[in-house]
């Protein structure tokens, strides 16, 4: 993932299906408005993969690729299509650009609570990160 030290203001799936919930269940109240729904916090690839580290208890490293490394092994080794390394390039340079780390707090507001944090969210899902 070629995100250098770019922030991303990660967000939870769980906490997206419960704003959507909450918005579909009151549709009046939500009536031609648009919400931006992100984490609470703009994290680097490198302080999740501290975050993993910590919560997994083994050492998980974010090894920073170029963009170009990262095009050569997802396309060749790694065989995905290229509309799909496309699409996951764009995503990884906002990132690096630092255009991925604004913050919002409609989320907070739609839920009535904070947004997951990425530490909470390891936690929570630990097992799938774990050997």
């Amino acid at each position: 993932m070629p995100a250098g030290r770019g922030r991303t203001a990660f967000v939870d799936a769980v906490d997206v299906a419960e704003a959507a919930a909450t918005v579909l269940s009151e549709p009046d109240l939500h009536r031609d408005r648009a919400y931006t729904l992100t984490g609470s916090e703009a994290l680097t690839y490198g302080e999740v993969a501290g975050i993993l580290t910590a919560v997994c208890e083994r050492p998980i490293r974010y090894a920073q690729p170029g963009l170009l490394r990262y095009l050569r092994r997802a396309g060749k080794e790694l065989g995905l299509p290229r509309a799909m390394v496309a699409a996951t390039a764009i995503i990884y340079t906002t990132a690096r650009l630092g255009l991925a780390a604004g913050l919002s707090d409609d989320l907070p507001r739609l839920l009535g609570r904070p947004a997951t944090t990425m530490t909470s969210f390891v936690r929570r899902e630990r097992e799938a990160f774990l050997p």
